[in-house]
């Protein structure tokens, strides 16, 4: 009676489930075993076709069987089932492929077939099965049966040998956990397997497991491989592809593997064994990049890669090599970029000058001159782009080579690959160096790019900021006027407030008037100043001492609701001390104060200078009255301005009186201060003050509880209160020095 179709249906159904709980339960499998090793880019040495005509099942029916142990665990009994698919005449074979079979009746067999036949043994075998097999028993953690097995298949004639065969049981084999003490015994087995079957089939079968270890991220068997093949196997007549290095340290700089891949290199470039042909850009690019990121010096990759390099060139004509070109472009730009992130900067201009080393090679060419007399142009084995440019020129700039910095750079401007990097960096170079012809030419060959490239590239507003900054600094007030108004008629460019506050800056030497009309330009634009501009702006205030206009502009900057910053109080403040506008000061003083702004020793040297520039010593001493009257905390920074102006007007006694009033609010004086006073002191009145204030620091001593002065601040004041007949005070200057540890101090 014939089932129904549905009936059908369900058995299927079923026999799919049971399969998949069967696959489920099985312990790791070689899936897509085969599919990830012949994927792999295995070099082809040479092609060796067996003798015997071995039986392989199809593509599908070989995976499914790879990944199928066909055994499940029922009552603590291991039952077996058939193995669907595989062809295996010999019964002792199919013995090999059961999971009970013991392991001293596994290794019998396997001496058993050793002696027999190979002809008879291997037709009526499928080539999985011995791959099957050696799975089950590392499955199972049988060490001795999988050396047996592999020995018994070591023992197939040379005509019967098989690559992809042992392609797989060594691959297998390392991807296996419980092959770990069989991973240093692949060693000596590969040295057999060469012995008998030659270098071509070991290359073959060494290099294909490789590629697959990269593949599968299996570095650290893959690696074993690779050390043996390059410092334990003299190959001879057959070279090591150099895809194979390329393709596994590629595959390890991927998953990051930056440290591993350093050790790896290293050990395969000190072996005597390889030649630079040996190798491939793809290790050049991995090692580089994994130089940087750990980071460490790829010194010993330069020095591979200038071999390297020069070995294209020992039997071919440049001309030919035309190919190579952007190959070099990307392991000179690795090279170069390694050196630079990790700071080898010689390095990175060693790289430079082997890479344009052939570059001088004239090449003619046809070009019809107004006299008709051919030509040469200059052929390069290397064409940098802009990226190896800008680490050059910055190689140059920490070396301060800046005759080579311009030679790199005309290169690049000649070669037209500049663009927002190259001509920025170009720019700051010039900014720092303060060259202003060799800027105002980087700002002539942009526009000339600009023209060459018809729309494709355009000097961003960042690159025009940054050498307005420079005509700032420098006073290039006219240049900065002559880039704005080039920048202006270009609809592709929009100013932005770093614009503003550049602009501003090239103005602070101009006539006020001019500095608004260049404000109601941005004003124009729809641009507001910002705190920065508008800091600058009362920065030009002050320089004019333009009064009425800076507390406008102040009263505009709070009218938008800026938060003012110390800046912008210190240039109000200078301003205000310029008119003596003690009250100014004093209400700029209160705000500080109230907005919580921190303020620093500048803004009272501005305050002070500015007050004693316009009205002498006495109003400084008046707004320290003020300050005290008001109950305004006075800094320290205020106390110093007092003293160093003080100082400067000869006022000795009222300086000390400063400073020891500064003592008392908690602020020490520094002892370059007190050695300049010492050193003012013209009279015995002022010695005799500056002793008695020196006493006075010393009051709250106790047991040295004090920070001591250096020892030449006591030394100066002997030699002072010497010359001046102070003989009574000079002991007790000394008792107080040796108490600090000054012993050595006498009169």
């Amino acid at each position: 009676m014939q089932s129904s179709p549905a009936a059908a249906l369900s058995r299927a159904v079923l026999g799919l489930s049971r399969a998949l709980r069967q696959a489920k339960a099985s312990s790791v499998s070689n899936r897509g075993l085969t599919t990830s090793l012949r994927s792999a880019s295995t070099p082809v040495l040479s092609d060796q076709q067996p003798h015997l005509q071995w039986h392989q099942p199809p593509r599908g029916r070989r995976l499914r069987v790879l990944n199928n142990h066909n055994s499940t665990k029922h009552g603590g009994a291991l039952h077996e089932r058939p193995q669907p698919g595989i062809r295996t005449d010999n019964k002792s074979v199919r013995k090999l492929l059961r999971h009970r079979t013991p392991p001293s009746e596994f290794i019998r067999l396997c001496e058993q077939l050793n002696n027999a036949e190979d002809v008879g043994l291997l037709s009526g075998t499928d080539l999985i099965v011995w791959n099957v097999a050696l799975q089950n028993r590392l499955l199972q953690g049988d060490v001795a049966s999988s050396k047996a097995l592999l020995r018994l298949v070591l023992s197939f004639n040379r005509e019967n040998a098989n690559e992809q065969l042992w392609t797989d049981l060594l691959f297998t084999t390392l991807r296996q956990p419980a092959a770990a003490p069989l991973t240093d015994d692949l060693i000596a087995l590969l040295m057999d397997l060469k012995t008998k079957y030659g270098d071509d089939f070991v290359a073959n079968v060494a290099v294909s497991v490789i590629n697959g270890c990269a593949n599968m991220a299996m570095f650290d068997q893959g690696a074993k491989l690779l050390i043996f093949l390059v410092e334990k196997w003299n190959v001879g007549a057959v070279p090591l592809p150099s895809r194979v290095l390329g393709n596994f340290v590629s595959s390890m700089a991927n998953q990051t593997r930056y440290l591993e891949l350093l050790q790896l290199t290293e050990q395969v470039l000190r072996s005597a064994k390889l030649r630079p042909d040996q190798l491939q850009a793809q290790f050049f690019i991995a090692s580089f990049i994994a130089s940087e990121k750990q980071p460490q010096s790829p010194d010993l990759y330069v020095q591979e890669l200038v071999k390297w390099f020069h070995s294209h060139f020992e039997d071919e004509e440049l001309v030919a090599m035309t190919s190579d070109q952007p190959l070099f472009t990307r392991v000179f730009g690795a090279a170069i970029q390694a050196c630079v992130g990790t700071e080898s900067f010689g390095l990175a201009l060693r790289c430079y000058h082997e890479m344009t080393s052939y570059n001088a090679v004239p090449e003619p060419i046809d070009v019809l001159f107004d006299d008709d007399e051919e030509t040469t142009a200059a052929v390069q084995a290397v064409y940098p782009d802009e990226n190896i440019y800008v680490n050059v020129l910055k190689s140059c700039m920490r070396h301060e080579d800046y005759g080579l910095f311009r030679d790199v750079y005309y290169s690049m401007a000649r070669d037209g690959v500049a663009r927002d990097a190259g001509f920025g960096i170009a720019i700051r170079c010039c900014h720092l160096r303060g060259d202003i012809d060799f800027l105002n030419q980087v700002l002539d060959d942009a526009i000339a790019m600009e023209r060459r490239t018809e729309g494709g590239w355009w000097m961003p507003v960042v690159l025009y900021n940054d050498a307005l900054g420079a005509f700032a600094e420098h006073d290039e007030y006219e240049a900065a006027q002559d880039l704005f108004q080039r920048m202006l008629h270009n609809p592709n460019v929009a100013p932005d407030e770093i614009t503003m506050l550049e602009m501003v800056e090239n103005h602070r030497s101009a006539p006020l008037a001019e500095v608004f009309e260049l404000m109601e330009v941005f004003l124009e634009w729809g641009m507001m100043p910002n705190l920065q501009v508008f800091t600058s702006l009362l920065a030009i205030c002050a320089r004019n001492q333009c009064l009425e206009e800076a507390e406008r502009l102040f009263a505009t900057m709070k009218d938008h609701g800026m938060k003012l910053d110390l800046k912008a109080y210190t240039a109000m403040a200078f301003i205000y001390g310029c008119h003596v506008n003690l009250k100014g000061i004093m209400a700029l003083l209160r705000e500080i104060e109230q907005q919580g702004v921190e303020s620093d020793p500048q803004l009272f040297a501005y305050i002070i200078n500015a007050l004693h520039s316009a009205s002498g010593i006495d109003v400084c001493f008046a707004l320290l009255s003020e300050m005290q009257e008001a109950r305004i905390r006075i800094p320290k920074g205020m106390f110093e301005a007092l003293i160093d102006v003080g100082t400067r007007t000869g006022l000795v006694e009222r300086s000390l009186n400063v400073a020891y009033h500064m003592e008392c609010e908690g602020h020490t004086i520094s002892a370059a201060q007190l050695q300049a006073l010492t050193r003012r002191c013209g009279s015995a009145s002022e010695a005799e003050a500056l002793f008695r204030t020196f006493m006075l620091l010393h009051q709250d001593d106790g047991d040295c509880a004090r920070e001591p002065f250096e020892h030449d601040v006591y030394a100066e004041i002997i030699d002072t209160l010497t010359r001046f007949n102070q003989r009574n005070a000079v002991p007790r200057v000394i008792a107080l020095a040796r108490k600090h540890g000054y012993d050595d101090l006498t009169w």
